[in-house]
Parts: structure tokens; C-alpha cells; sequence
């Protein structure tokens, strides 16, 4: 059995400390549903987590509650976030939203 990993910057990770339930990908990724590694990209530190929604959007369609799971204020930081991280995605591509729970 293979399992699922989500590789995240150390800042997105140290997120998941204050609630950060959510990360978002650009394309069609292939997650499954159910265990998966969250490994700190930084510091090789991995948490356990459920990955409990697989959904596809857009960053013209992400809600403000999309953006407070994946651990930020306001959904105008999130999109500055997406595109420092992906500087020529359009905001009508696809990207993937997984939503997931820590196991404890």
C-alpha cells in the first residue's frame, strides 16, 4: 500500500499548530481519501493526518472559508500565497483542495 505524503513550506506547516485543516495544489492531483503523511519540507518533520475531502476549484471561485482552513485571515492573502508559489497560474486553472484532520 502506498501512502499518501503532502509536502508543505515550513511556514504552511507550522499552520497546522493553529488549526490549518486544509492545503491547495495546482492541477488535478491524484490524493486518495484517508491516511497520509504531512512531511515538513524544511525540516523532514511528518505529522499524521486524515485527508477527509478531495474537491477541484479555482482560485476565482475559493471562498474565505477555504482560506481560514488552509490557515489564513482573508482570502486576498491566500491568492497572494498561491501565486508566490505558482507565479504564472491563472486564476481559472485548476487546482485541488484536500481537506484533511491530524490524527493526535
Amino acid at each position: 500500500m502506498t501512502v499518501t505524503t503532502i509536502k508543505m513550506s515550513n511556514s504552511n506547516f507550522q499552520k497546522l499548530s493553529e488549526g490549518k485543516t486544509s492545503t491547495i495544489r495546482r492541477g488535478v492531483k491524484d490524493y486518495r481519501l484517508g491516511y497520509a503523511l504531512i512531511i515538513n519540507d524544511a525540516t523532514g518533520e511528518k505529522l499524521a493526518a486524515n485527508i477527509v475531502s478531495i474537491s477541484l476549484a479555482n482560485i476565482a471561485t475559493l471562498t474565505l472559508k477555504q482560506a481560514q482552513r488552509d490557515g489564513f485571515k482573508n482570502l486576498p492573502d491566500l491568492i497572494q500565497e498561491l501565486e508566490t508559489i505558482y507565479p504564472d497560474i491563472n486564476r481559472l486553472e485548476p487546482i485541488t483542495v484536500v481537506s484533511f484532520s491530524l490524527y493526535k
